[in-house]
């Protein structure tokens, strides 16, 4: 059984798109080189969860404001280009079929990878709490879960 422990950030496009330019850090960070020379068990990876939105302002809008959207798609880079820019392995993974694979293979990998997961464009994330509610009236995921992807 392998001792690699994988450190793994999962994000959204945006944090992705104002954090790009830390990619580049493996390469050119004496900290973090230093850092994984010391902890050569340890891999450094991260997923985006990529919904072409501003996802948590979309889903506010969808919620709150009838489907308003204002100020919410967002114009991304091709982040598995993006990546390979920097020399990190990558993939987008655009059905629900792939994502078991893909997350084996990262897993395997001696090195850090990004998975771009392009979902559906009204996916949301649940629990989430509106504004002025209390904890106790989270809106939680619908049972039965709603499936809308055409791979589901």
């Amino acid at each position: 059984m392998s001792t690699k422990k994988i450190v793994l950030s999962v994000a959204g496009a945006l944090l992705v798109l104002t954090a790009s330019p830390i990619l580049g850090r493996p390469a050119t960070s004496p900290t973090l080189v230093q850092h994984q020379s010391e902890q050569p068990s340890k891999t450094f990876s991260g997923t985006i969860i990529n919904n072409g939105y501003l996802g948590m302002v979309r889903q506010w809008q969808e919620f709150f404001y009838d489907r308003n959207y204002e100020a919410t798609p967002l114009l991304s880079p091709n982040f598995v280009k993006l990546a390979d820019a920097y020399g990190i392995r990558s993939v987008a993974v655009t059905q629900r079929s792939e994502v078991v694979p893909t997350v084996q293979a990262m897993r395997k990998h001696n090195g850090p990878v990004l998975i771009d997961f392009q979902v559906e464009q009204e996916d949301s994330v649940y629990p989430m709490v509106a504004a002025g509610a209390s904890l106790h009236e989270m809106i939680r995921r619908p049972n039965p879960l709603e499936e809308t992807a055409a791979d589901a």
